[in-house]
């Protein structure tokens, strides 16, 4: 029997389709040909501990990193546009990351149940929807930029050690 590869791509290289949760890597730096990553592509690497994401890269699909409960550190491009639904949901070692000033919206439940410790939001980012930080029991510090305009509901929602 063959051995499945660690890391799929499409076949033109420009997606990563899926990081194999039973890879042992703890680093992974994306190739700079990647411009797209497939919703769910890292779910549940649990060795994961750095992961360097490509500079075309703009959107970060929905669940992507979930329950990757090890992810301390993710290096985003200054590009990135959007981080969709779920994206960090569930990444308990991850204790900061720094937004790029490109971002407009963090989405709903992007970083719910991490282990973020301070938040600082981008000047540009306009809304933080409903449940984006939820849960993020360890998070005690959060900078809000000018521009912003809505907190949806539960935001910010049981974020019991927020100062």
């Amino acid at each position: 029997m063959m051995a499945l590869p660690m890391v799929l791509y499409s076949n033109d290289g420009k997606t990563l389709e899926r990081f194999s949760p039973e890879s042992e890597d703890t680093f992974f730096a994306t190739p700079e040909t990647v411009e797209h990553i497939a919703e769910e592509a890292f779910y549940g690497c649990r060795n994961l501990k750095k992961v360097i994401l490509p500079p075309k890269l703009k959107v970060i699909p929905f669940n992507c990193f979930e329950e990757c409960e090890n992810l301390e550190e993710v290096v985003l491009p200054p590009g990135l546009e959007d981080i969709r639904f779920g994206a960090f949901c569930g990444c308990k070692a991850l204790k900061s990351i720094t937004l790029p000033q490109t971002m407009t919206v963090v989405e709903d439940h992007t970083f719910s149940a991490c282990g973020l410790i301070e938040v600082i939001i981008p000047e540009g980012v306009t809304k933080i929807c409903h449940g984006a930080f939820v849960q993020c029991k360890k998070l005690k510090r959060v900078v809000l930029p000018s521009t912003l305009e809505i907190i949806e509901d539960f935001a910010f929602g049981d974020c019991i050690n927020l100062e």
